[in-house]
């Protein structure tokens, strides 16, 4: 099961993600001409966003001392608060799952309604829809402003227009249909649903709308100033639907500027840096990196060992260094979720406010057996009892594997307890 916690890293990844491609786009091509490719820039901004927290490619290991024949591998620490503290943190993973499930539901239902509405109003009116050069109109009496959505254009037949002017705006609303705006516009809406509380889904959903605005101008013009004026003319603008593609656009003073040739053409440079984003996010985002540290014989303090079992394999030759490391078979999350949610911090030590770091030493055998586990370093008998009992009641691991073969290695985890 998916931990609260991996959620909140997922969607802060994602969001980051969002954030620093949206920024680019705006340094590099919102005022520029190439709109096919900003559209798809767009599309691919919130793809890799979705994908690229996902993905794994590689793990580098960093080792913070050089190794020596008494080392043994350090795993990520454990914190271990007292019982009040505990209740505290699930009391808040509560409050996000409420907040954040009712931010998708509302946005679900939101999504779900302005959509119903259209495919409502098409489905009642379809008997009356007319086709014309593979797509089909459907006059909607003023109820709904003259827009497309998906193969209908809904034509607004209340306005007084001249015969070229409808023909001109036919053009405009053919080219959404064409060049499949609408599929866009109800992605970004899905992907709205799940990133509710990142204010870029807006500007990117408002980016996007502009975008198609201008692709379909520049197709549908016959003459530059008829057309112009018509943009003028239509600018009175009348309630607006969500997911269908409206003439009469609120940023009529854009789309007459890009008409008049401000939008400059995009710079060859700009193409090469969106290969430099791309690789710097699949480097930032899917390479995790582990450190290996290394527990110095200092802290190995043998005389405060606290064995709880012992083997009779510890004469074969066990690594702290492989190629490939041991790991929990349910993954090395689930093994911390679990460890960190049954480990108990007794009572005693906390009257008492004994605090510290446990250090835990084990075996993972070839079978992925746990073995010789001991405490290394300890604070106070109950915790370090519970702490090695709790390591051993974990699940099975999968082995180390070094120069193609099977091979033990020793691990030590440090726990901290830790009063608030």
């Amino acid at each position: 099961m998916v931990s609260a916690i991996e959620i909140i890293n997922y969607l802060f990844k994602s969001s980051v993600c969002l954030l620093f491609l949206y920024t680019f786009y705006l340094l590099l091509f919102k005022n520029k001409a190439s709109f096919r490719f900003n559209r798809f820039y767009l599309l691919g901004t919130l793809l890799l966003s979705l994908v690229l927290p996902l993905v794994k490619l590689h793990t580098f290991t960093v080792s913070s001392t050089s190794p020596f024949s008494s080392s043994v591998v350090l795993m990520p620490e454990i914190f271990v608060l007292e019982p009040f503290s505990s209740k505290s943190s699930t009391n808040w993973v509560h409050v996000f799952y409420i907040i954040y499930g009712l931010g998708v539901i509302y946005m679900s239902s939101r999504f779900a309604n302005y959509l119903l509405s259209i495919l409502n109003y098409i489905v009642k009116n379809a008997e009356n829809s007319t086709n014309l050069h593979g797509y089909k109109v459907i006059g909607t009496h003023g109820k709904i402003p003259t827009s497309s959505f998906f193969n209908y254009i809904l034509w607004d037949n209340t306005p007084l227009l001249s015969p070229e002017e409808q023909v001109q705006i036919l053009k405009h609303e053919q080219v959404h249909v064409t060049e499949k705006h609408s599929i866009d516009i109800v992605l970004i809406n899905l992907f709205q649903i799940f990133f509710w509380f990142n204010p870029i889904m807006w500007y990117i959903r408002k980016s996007m709308t502009e975008i198609h605005e201008f692709m379909a101008d520049l197709k549908a013009y016959d003459t530059l100033n008829g057309y112009k004026k018509l943009l003028a003319k239509q600018a009175l603008s009348q309630q607006d639907i969500t997911f269908t593609h409206a003439f009469k656009s609120s940023d009529i003073q854009k789309r007459i500027k890009m008409l008049d040739g401000k939008h400059k053409a995009t710079p060859y440079y700009s193409y090469a840096t969106v290969a430099f984003i791309f690789m710097f996010m699949v480097i930032t985002m899917s390479f995790d990196i582990e450190r290996n540290n290394y527990l110095d014989k200092d802290d190995m303090d043998a005389n405060k060992a606290f064995v709880l079992e012992e083997s009779d394999n510890v004469s074969n030759e066990i690594f702290t260094i492989v190629e490939k490391p041991a790991r929990p078979k349910d993954g090395m999350d689930s093994f911390y979720e679990y460890i960190s949610s049954t480990l108990e911090y007794p009572s005693n030590a906390v009257a008492k406010k004994i605090e510290g770091r446990v250090y835990v030493e084990f075996i993972i055998e070839k079978n992925g057996a746990i073995s010789n586990a001991k405490v290394l370093k300890g604070i106070d008998p109950e915790c370090d009892a519970n702490a090695l009992k709790t390591i051993l009641s974990g699940a099975k691991w999968n082995p180390a594997m070094h120069n193609g073969k099977v091979v033990k290695q020793k691990i030590v985890i440090p726990i901290t307890f830790k009063v608030s």
